[in-house]
């Protein structure tokens, strides 16, 4: 197994919707065709950092309110966002403390935002984000079976101008 692609989901299992990222490396980690290797947590944590070294490319997976349906697959770059918690730490957050704390660049990541409906604690994935679901991992194996930085940049769809505040990508963790 090839170790220079990983994809990172994170979110809260016991909360509805909030399962996509880890739900969706769970079924590529059961496809024929894994390449990569993957990485799990509920929410991320500064320590990820460490997760991201020596791969070429990384890939996080999360659930989202705010993007459209099924899903968007954008680019990421370092960003400072201050919070009082890193109960809500963005991959952003991890990118520039891997700047920050490593002296380097991290290596080219982007994120899968999974439309999300429901994030009720305690409830199972809603009918919708089964389908959203069903639909990224497609396009996220389609990604994996051709992990060129060309080829990903390709399939980039226009980001939100910004997230709202208080969306489950940054309130849910």
């Amino acid at each position: 197994m090839s170790r220079d692609i990983l994809v990172l989901g994170y979110g809260n299992p016991g909360r509805g919707d909030d399962a996509l990222g880890p739900l969706l490396v769970e079924k590529l980690d059961l496809s024929e065709q894994k390449k990569h290797r993957s990485r799990v947590c509920f929410q991320l944590q500064p320590e990820q950092i460490f997760d991201l070294e020596n791969h070429r490319q990384i890939l996080f997976a999360d659930a989202s309110l705010s993007a459209p349906s099924p899903f968007c697959f954008t680019e990421l770059t370092a960003n400072c966002e201050i919070s009082f918690s890193t109960h809500t730490m963005s991959p952003e957050t991890v990118l520039y403390l891997f700047e920050t704390l490593l002296q380097r660049s991290p290596p080219p990541c982007f994120l899968l935002s999974i439309r999300g409906q429901q994030f009720t604690l305690g409830k199972g994935l809603s009918a919708a984000a089964e389908k959203h679901l069903d639909a990224a991992f497609i396009f996220a194996t389609e990604l994996l079976r051709k992990p060129t930085l060309t080829h990903w940049r390709g399939k980039v769809t226009p980001a939100p101008l910004s997230r709202p505040s208080g969306s489950p990508q940054e309130s849910s963790r």
